[in-house]
């Protein structure tokens, strides 16, 4: 019969504690096999020393600002993740464009990096038309819009399906709108469908903001993309630029330019970019749908997806046009790397209730001693247990003598001893039971 089943048959002959005691040393033994259930292995994140890299950017007005380049690339680029979802280019990451630097090549993919620098945070602070209504005109349809005591007019084709653009809020009678110059005035986005019946159209008006802030941003070193950005202060522009557009309050809308003597290409990059940034606000709606007019029908879903694209154009824009690249590698950004490794740590259940089991098995250990101790301190054994001495002397009044005899064999023994039970009593010596 298994050994570890004798427990039973204590019970049955009533040896409670030496059923306990065997009961917790099996109960031991079973989680010596289940020790190893407390450690697992999981990804944790090691800070490494702070390390040096080059940056290859500080603040100033870049010569694409007069080139247009980076507002046409800024528009390309806004109308390709509407259309095909590419995402976020480096350095870039919602409102926010941040002065470049270099990956460090020997870091881990694995982790993240942070850093303090500078950013450039821009809001296209987009809102719908407060007042809207619509005319029938001689040929077409007048569309008139008001917000913020701006005011726009805009003459429709009727004959025509779905149009769309973007222009320069002229008509204004805040005298601090006023009196900017065109490439810094607000914008409106517009977008109708003058075909339908009745015509369906929607007007946003934006006005951006900018500001220059010291920011602690954290990168994915996996692919190089920022994937936080938190501000820490405002900052104030370097003393060249104080005063003077985009620093001072007044913010380049991206839309109208100053193109006095500007060459064919800055030329086509401006009607590129007029074209391409309403028609990026277009493909968002647009996706996965089929019906202008309940889109625009919408103004919730048009000025969230205006200002998506608006947001991101201008972040980009920044980006190209209010940092200067210094290739010279000269100025350093120190940079913490948190990588992720795998680690042996113990399970928090696992362990405390190990730990739990542990205690209480100690806990009746500890009974179970005190109780043969209380059972056992007036037996005197003056001889090794387990000695021909000690089987003679707590034998010597038991009734076991009057049972059996010298020279008996296995057999005579096991008749002589059948259905007998024994036990000690308080002085050492064996007795029957019953």
């Amino acid at each position: 019969m298994p050994k570890f089943v004798v427990w039973v048959f204590q019970l049955r002959d009533h040896h409670f504690v030496a059923a306990l005691s065997t009961a917790l040393l099996l109960l031991l033994m079973a989680l010596q096999p289940l020790a190893s259930s407390m450690f697992i292995v999981k990804d944790t994140q090691i800070q490494k020393d702070p390390i040096l890299v080059p940056k290859f950017g500080t603040v100033g007005l870049s010569e694409t600002l007069s080139t247009l380049e980076g507002f046409a690339s800024a528009a390309g680029f806004a109308e390709a993740d509407s259309r095909y979802g590419i995402g976020r280019p480096p350095f870039v990451w919602q409102s926010w464009a941040i002065d470049e630097f270099q990956r460090p090549s020997t870091a881990t993919s694995n982790g993240t990096m942070t850093a303090l620098t500078t950013g450039i945070r821009t809001l296209p602070n987009c809102v719908a038309a407060e007042q809207m209504s619509y005319t029938t005109v001689t040929g077409g349809t007048l569309l008139q819009g008001l917000s913020q005591g701006c005011t726009v007019n805009l003459n429709f084709d009727t004959t025509s399906e779905n149009l769309f653009g973007v222009d320069v809020t002229r008509n204004c009678t805040a005298t601090d709108i006023a009196a900017l110059d065109e490439p810094l005035k607000p914008v409106h986005f517009w977008f109708a469908s003058p075909s339908s019946n009745p015509p369906v159209a929607s007007l946003v008006f934006c006005r951006p903001q900018l500001s220059l802030h010291n920011v602690t941003i954290t990168v994915n070193l996996a692919n190089g993309n920022l994937i936080n950005v938190e501000p820490n202060l405002e900052l104030m522009p370097p003393e060249d630029l104080a005063g003077n557009p985009p620093f001072d309050g007044r913010v380049f809308n991206g839309v109208e330019f100053d193109l006095t003597g500007a060459s064919a290409a800055t030329n086509l990059r401006a009607n590129t970019t007029r074209l391409q940034l309403p028609a990026s606000v277009i493909e968002m709606m647009m996706a996965g749908k089929s019906d202008l007019e309940a889109v625009l029908r919408d103004p919730v879903q048009v000025v969230n997806a205006t200002a998506n694209r608006y947001q991101l154009f201008l972040a980009l824009s920044a980006r190209s046009n209010y940092f200067i690249r210094e290739a010279s590698g000269t100025l350093l950004l120190s940079i913490s790397i948190l990588e992720v490794q795998q680690r042996l740590w113990m399970s928090a259940f696992a362990t405390h209730a190990m730990a739990t089991v542990m205690i209480i098995c100690g806990l009746l250990a500890g009974v179970v001693h005190f109780i043969h101790y209380r059972q056992r301190s007036s037996i005197k054994l003056f001889a090794p247990p387990g000695s021909i001495a000690v089987a003679a002397s707590v034998t010597r009044d038991s009734p076991v003598h009057g049972m059996i005899e010298n020279g008996w064999d296995e057999g005579r023994f096991r008749t002589a001893l059948k259905g007998q039970t024994f036990r000690m009593d308080s002085r050492g010596r064996i007795v029957t039971i019953g």
